[in-house]
């Protein structure tokens, strides 16, 4: 390739630029010093802008929404480099995806690739793989901006992936190998029961969007669906309760947790419309009670994920992925005890008929002492996050607003919000060619 640089596309560039750059994006937030730095730059994270910046601009140059060749992953490696670097706000993010889906579905990937003969195996399946990676980030990042995922069901019929390695397949192979069993808990295994749970959220989302309310006999169904998709985890990727097991691997638990946590969320957001309600109306009883209590499980993955990063402990080398602590599903299940406490200090109208149910599963001073724990967590990264600044300024207001006994500060500090940065106006270059070839 080097020797005939004239041959190799300029996207091919752009993706080589954009592995580049979230290798050293890891490098910047692990604390490791980077192997034979370059010369021109001065540290890992001016190493990482830099190669944020040349992905942008081999998109530009070629013209993304004109996709070629290695388009697609390009457009994908970009995105999680800029949700890493934090230079997009949230529906900057969500707009970028919807290129991103947009640009899949030119390209054929929401068909299953056995409607196209010319398609190899090998490839068929890769492409597989990347389909279910947007897949889930439309409902995953559809949910924290609370809008229906794009991607409709009725639109696409691409087939889940085999749970195989990467050693199980390779690019001159003519038909697949038969699937490993689920009780293999590798990467993609991981992925596959991911979506299955995260489809089940987006049902949830589009009831909720829905301009007719869903009846609560609809509200029980979904229920019903997300506690079955929930039960076949495999026992492998299933998480015990504040279970840091040392049989699995690091990666294994931290699968079992971003499991258990979207399994959680998603009770809330079905739930939390009937969390009031059902202090005096015994026929929302199981929505209060599931509600709270998805909500506390979620507080104490934050709390055990947090004690188990502290110098020392299991995760202490896995700073890099902080999203384990600092994540706005934790909001969610903060704000929701917190209404509930509240409002339980409120006289009403008629008897409460699951107080006495949730006060002995979770008690207040538990629910209140999650809170407090929770808050503590933020804090401490207050100063460099500009979503955990605002989690700890809501969660103080609050707990004092509770009168916890935890003494809250007022001295959290601001953090400046980032400029904002995302691919240029579409179809924008420079150059007036959108060639897939390297100029030079």
């Amino acid at each position: 390739m080097w020797q005939n640089s004239d041959e190799t596309t300029l996207m091919w560039f752009g993706l080589l630029f954009s592995i580049l750059g979230i290798g050293s994006h890891f490098f910047t937030v692990s604390g490791e010093v980077v192997p034979g730095m370059p010369v021109h730059f001065t540290s890992a994270q001016q190493m990482t802008g830099h190669f944020l910046d040349r992905t942008a601009q081999c998109l530009v140059e070629v013209n993304y929404l004109r996709p070629c060749r290695h388009t697609l992953e390009t457009l994908c490696f970009y995105y999680a480099l800029e949700t890493f670097h934090a230079r997009m706000a949230e529906f900057s993010s969500y707009v970028v995806l919807g290129i991103m889906i947009r640009v899949a579905m030119r390209l054929g990937y929401h068909r299953d690739a056995r409607h196209y003969p010319i398609i190899s195996t090998f490839d068929g399946e890769m492409r597989r793989r990347l389909w279910l990676m947007i897949f889930q980030l439309d409902l995953t990042v559809s949910a924290q901006v609370g809008l229906s995922p794009m991607i409709r069901e009725g639109e696409t019929d691409t087939a889940e992936p085999l749970n195989l390695l990467d050693t199980d397949i390779d690019e001159g192979m003519t038909e697949l190998p038969q699937q490993r069993p689920y009780s293999h808990a590798s990467a993609i295994t991981y992925v596959i029961f991911k979506v299955r749970l995260l489809r089940e959220l987006g049902s949830i989302m589009n009831q909720l969007n829905s301009v007719e309310p869903p009846s609560y006999d609809e509200v029980l169904r979904l229920d019903g669906n997300l506690l079955e998709a929930h039960a076949k985890l495999p026992p492998a990727l299933t998480m015990q309760p504040r279970n840091l097991s040392t049989t699995g691997s690091v990666d294994l638990v931290l699968r079992q947790f971003a499991l258990e946590v979207t399994f959680q969320k998603s009770r809330c957001m079905l739930h939390r419309k009937y969390l009031l309600p059902g202090k005096v109306n015994p026929g929302y009883r199981y929505s209060r009670t599931a509600c709270i209590d998805a909500a506390m499980k979620m507080l104490n993955i934050q709390i055990t994920f947090d004690e188990a990063s502290q110098p020392g402990e299991r995760f202490s080398e896995e700073q890099w992925r902080n999203a384990g602590s600092f994540h706005q599903d934790y909001i969610l299940a903060a704000m929701i005890i917190c209404l509930d406490i509240a409002r339980g200090t409120r006289p009403v109208a008629r008897a409460n008929p699951t107080t006495e149910e949730i006060d002995t599963t979770w008690p207040r001073n538990e629910r209140l002492h999650a809170l407090e724990k929770s808050y503590a967590v933020w804090k401490k990264s207050s100063s460099n996050s500009i979503l955990a600044s605002k989690a700890t300024e809501a969660l103080r207001v609050m707990l004092k607003d509770l009168g916890s006994c935890q003494t809250i500060t007022e001295d959290t500090p601001a953090v400046p919000i980032p400029s904002s940065r995302s691919l240029p106006r579409f179809g924008e270059s420079s150059r007036k060619p959108h060639s897939c070839h390297s100029p030079y």
